[in-house]
């Protein structure tokens, strides 16, 4: 099975993530020594005037006066900057999962980038107004266009997450397939359906023969960073010559992105009265089409109760015996 990974679309927002994060991190640098630079000259000026006896220079005496402030600046600033650092390495860790919002690393990152770039801007502002020596207003708009930058992306990551696939449940859960066009079909289902699942995915299909191995993993194999787990129940009559080496290229594929992958075989008195066939994760439920020919099929593919989807399968998943066990208990499958 060819291990085909387009980019994901994501990656493009956490590469302007972290340039946004670099950049309030290298200006907060820049003002720390800037702050430091007026620091020991202040208190140079303050400890020369106190051994020559002589009132400080002018041009110096609101710097030297101020040196308790600065120092107080100074510091302020390093927790300024932990927060800086912190920010650019979520914002790369982010980069580094591909950004796949569904996935559970992701969920952690930008959520701590979020409370970071808040956290940052509390306290660039207050410092910045407390600060005996400011930035220049080039520098503050640098600061203040950066933090908009990355607050904007972790709002439409947020939404994303959370209000986008909420919408697309609530329209588009309930669709009808064209068999004349199948390719048509396949990105259908994939956009509407399978792009939402995440967490633990179960799949009850006793049509799941070598072909339908492959179209599932045609359909799952670009929201793989958000899945943990996937069981799937199939039955003994469709193994076929060809399953074994597709299940094995889809396995290693499927554990390769992090998550596990399981077939069992139901027994054979549960495979003939399990006429529906069904997908579901830890937020919804759906019936579909036989996977070997689910994007030819004339049918709706329907949202169905998630309780019952979740009670039938551990019936069945509970009795079914695991792939592994099935083969070497039977010898080697059937001819397709």
């Amino acid at each position: 099975m060819p291990r085909n990974y387009p980019p994901n679309r994501y990656a493009n927002m956490a590469i302007l993530l972290s340039f946004a994060s670099l950049v309030l991190l290298l200006i907060i640098v820049f003002n720390i020594q800037y702050l430091a630079i007026a620091y020991g000259i202040g208190s140079g000026a303050a400890i020369q005037s106190t051994a020559d006896h002589a009132n400080v220079t002018s041009i110096l005496s609101a710097t030297a006066a101020g040196v308790n402030a600065l120092y107080n600046s100074i510091l302020a600033d390093y927790v300024v900057l932990i927060v800086s650092l912190g920010m650019l390495i979520s914002s790369v860790l982010l980069y580094r999962y591909r950004a796949n919002i569904f996935g559970a690393e992701a969920k952690g990152y930008v959520t701590l980038h979020g409370m970071l770039t808040i956290i940052y801007f509390l306290l660039f502002t207050i410092n910045n107004a407390n600060s005996l020596i400011s930035l220049g207003t080039y520098y503050i708009v640098v600061v203040y266009a950066a933090l908009l930058l990355s607050a904007s992306i972790d709002i439409y990551v947020v939404f994303a997450r959370y209000v986008f696939p909420a919408r697309a449940l609530t329209v588009r859960t309930d669709f009808a397939l064209d068999p004349s066009r199948p390719y048509t079909n396949l990105i259908r289902i994939k956009d509407n359906i399978f792009s939402q699942l995440s967490g633990k995915v179960c799949v009850v299909d006793k049509h799941m023969n070598s072909v339908g191995i492959e179209n599932f993993y045609r359909l799952i194999q670009d929201n793989l960073k958000g899945v943990t787990e996937i069981n799937i129940l199939t039955s003994g009559d469709m193994l076929d010559m060809e399953f074994s080496r597709n299940y094995l290229d889809c396995k290693n594929d499927i554990e390769n992105a992090g998550a596990k992958i399981e077939v069992r075989v139901m027994r054979d008195e549960d495979s003939a009265v399990q006429h529906e066939r069904f997908v579901f994760d830890d937020k919804s439920a759906y019936k579909v089409p036989p996977f070997n020919i689910i994007h030819k099929k004339s049918e709706h593919i329907t949202r169905i109760k998630l309780s019952d989807a979740k009670k039938r399968f551990g019936e069945l998943y509970e009795k079914a015996t695991k792939y592994e066990n099935f083969v070497s208990k039977n010898g080697k499958t059937k001819k397709g």
